[in-house]
């Protein structure tokens, strides 16, 4: 049957819908389902509202800060191998610059996310 208050389609013995409507008296009362969100990304309280955990998100942005830092200077000691004229270090240079790059943009797309999902 559908809830009349909520529109939720309940199976035919059910007494109360999730929502609280009760069948039998065509009343609202309390909903026997508890609010237990589960705490997957910071805090809940009572009422089932999340409290950002800010000490994660400051971890987080220090953790990409450090990749685009560390992406930054495996580029210039990419760059600087490049100039040495043997085959090995314009190889590892090359290497190193590429996989610097890569964290660079890693570290910079993180911090932008973070700041975009930050209130």
């Amino acid at each position: 049957m559908k809830c009349p208050q909520c529109g939720l389609f309940n199976p035919p013995s059910a007494m109360r819908c999730d929502c609280g409507w009760d069948f039998n008296s065509k009343t609202m009362k309390e909903s026997y389902l508890k609010n237990t969100a589960p705490a997957i990304s910071g805090n809940y309280s009572s009422n089932g509202s999340c409290q950002n955990d800010h000490g994660q998100l400051k971890r987080q942005r220090i953790g990409f800060a450090l990749v685009l830092f560390a992406g930054v200077w495996m580029m210039g000691g990419g760059f600087f191998l490049l100039s040495i004229n043997a085959v090995s270090a314009r190889l590892f240079g090359s290497l190193f610059a590429i996989s610097g790059a890569a964290s660079a943009v890693r570290g910079a797309l993180g911090l932008m996310l973070l700041k975009s999902r930050t209130p």
